[in-house]
């Protein structure tokens, strides 16, 4: 699926898309993460690919063997951020081999998920024009820039609701509000607005089944890899993948969702030329989920990195049936 690569796990790529400098300084969980999972792109790389671990990436060009070695490589991190970049260039990796500042800050606005709420208003309407039953259109998060105003309308509509940091992943920087009183909403999101700018109100659904497709944008093209199917708490906190096949993943979504079929990955594949284009080129996923009434939300999360997802698929290589709906 890819050619020769240069594969680096960073795991703190969502908290440094957040800080947006090149001097961020990961939690101490993370880098504990950092150090027991080195070795992680193991598990799906090629034969001729490299794998440096990231605690090492100042001696990147001695594990590859020198600079002019670089030329018949990509370099594939985990995710791009301003801080991988500026540590590749301390280690003497050419500029034209990274992404360039500009790059970086477009994915950094691109991360944020404000794009989520763009990517469901486009679903929404693609989904309609294919046809698909409006029971499947997914209600739209919102944004707010202060906790009053986030707790007033908390109020007013009584929803249980997930509120979110505008940059995270894996269930990390998300808040339940069922699960909490309303000072410590207030307390959660004033920290969220003070470093970020805002927090994201989404409706929780009564969920069955969490499930997402796997993509990768070349030139402004979204390619379409496959489906992932993989389990969280139902507080959101992502618990793992499970590797079974293409059709097994699409029998168990449609044990819960029967009209489940292309039409949704049509619609995300018009979605993502518009949304994203040419704006980001690499791996990127959308979560999706079921609900209890079969309804499909179909735009929970875009990840603008490798995921899970990608790593599993290229781990099993179900290279056959990847487009078998």
């Amino acid at each position: 699926m890819f050619g020769k690569s240069i594969y680096i796990f960073n795991p703190d790529t969502d908290y440094a898309l957040a800080s947006g400098s090149p001097y961020y300084t990961p939690p101490k969980s993370i880098v504990r993460l950092i150090h027991e999972m080195a070795y992680f792109p193991k598990r799906f790389a090629g034969v001729e690919d490299i794998v440096v671990p990231y605690h090492k990436i100042d001696q990147i060009l001695t594990v590859i063997g020198g600079v002019d070695n670089l030329q018949n490589y990509a370099i594939r991190p985990w995710g791009w951020n301003a801080r991988i970049r500026g540590q590749l260039l301390d280690a003497g990796v050419p500029e034209h081999k990274l992404p360039t500042t500009e790059d970086i800050d477009r994915l950094r606005e691109l991360s944020h998920r404000r794009t989520t709420i763009r990517g469901n208003e486009m679903l929404n309407k693609l989904l309609i024009s294919y046809n698909v039953n409006p029971h499947h259109l997914s209600p739209l998060p919102l944004e707010f820039y202060s906790e009053d105003e986030l707790l007033d309308y908390y109020h007013n509509t009584k929803d249980e609701t997930f509120i979110k940091a505008p940059w995270s992943s894996s269930g990390r920087g998300i808040m339940y509000t069922g699960d909490n009183r309303d000072e410590q909403i207030r307390e959660w999101a004033h920290g969220i607005i003070r470093r970020q700018g805002s927090v994201m109100y989404e409706p929780a659904a009564d969920k069955v089944l969490d499930f997402a497709t796997e993509w990768n944008i070349v030139d402004g093209e979204p390619a379409y890899w496959g489906l992932s199917l993989f389990e969280t708490s139902s507080r959101g906190k992502y618990h793992g993948n499970i590797d079974i096949s293409q059709r097994e993943i699409t029998d168990r979504i449609r044990q819960f969702a029967p009209d489940f079929d292309n039409r949704w990955i049509e619609s995300q594949y018009d979605m993502l030329g518009k949304l994203i284009g040419k704006q980001y080129q690499g791996p990127l996923g959308i979560d999706m989920l079921v609900d209890r009434t079969g309804a499909i939300r179909g735009c929970i999360e875009i990840n603008l990195r490798m995921t899970m997802g990608h790593a599993t698929l290229l781990e099993s290589r179900h290279s056959s049936d990847l487009s078998d709906l």
